[in-house]
């Protein structure tokens, strides 16, 4: 196995990973509406909290309601790079020596990473931004209908 081979194996191994987190945060961000919704949906058919509504589970409904609003923005469809494109190998490389396609491969590959890191970090701070809201919008729910059973 040449050192072309090794960096190639790499870079693709690199690249695999940065789309498993990709996915992982796309996950995160569905389970996170999922939750919402969910908790939004037990507040507005719960008799009791209808019968003590506040400020304060106005201002955790509203929360809970705004965090969509980032955590989708982290699971809006993008375009990730995913190189090389196996029909441009194809039709540039099928007749030159494995070292020179190798190493298109290699750079081609962290032309990619480099292209998909941008949108890991928004996607992160999206689903962080969205993660903060929730909680605040669960503490401020919980505390009104804790104070509401006294």
């Amino acid at each position: 196995m040449s050192s072309e081979d090794i960096v190639a194996a790499a870079a693709r191994t690199s690249q695999a990973a940065q789309l498993a987190e990709l996915n992982a945060l796309d996950g995160k961000a569905a389970n996170l509406i999922g939750f919402v919704g969910v908790v939004l949906t037990l507040i507005y058919t719960s008799a009791f909290a209808d019968g003590h509504w506040t400020w304060a589970l106005t201002g955790g409904t509203a929360a809970l309601a705004i965090s969509t609003l980032p955590l989708g923005y982290a699971v809006w469809p993008r375009s990730y790079r995913f190189n090389p494109s196996i029909d441009g190998l194809r039709r540039m490389f099928s007749k030159t020596e494995p070292a020179v396609t190798y190493s298109f491969i290699a750079e081609s590959i962290e032309r990619g990473i480099l292209g998909n890191q941008e949108i890991i970090k928004r996607k992160k701070q999206a689903v962080g931004a969205g993660t903060a809201i929730i909680v605040v919008g669960v503490l401020l729910v919980s505390a009104s209908l804790l104070y509401s059973l006294n």
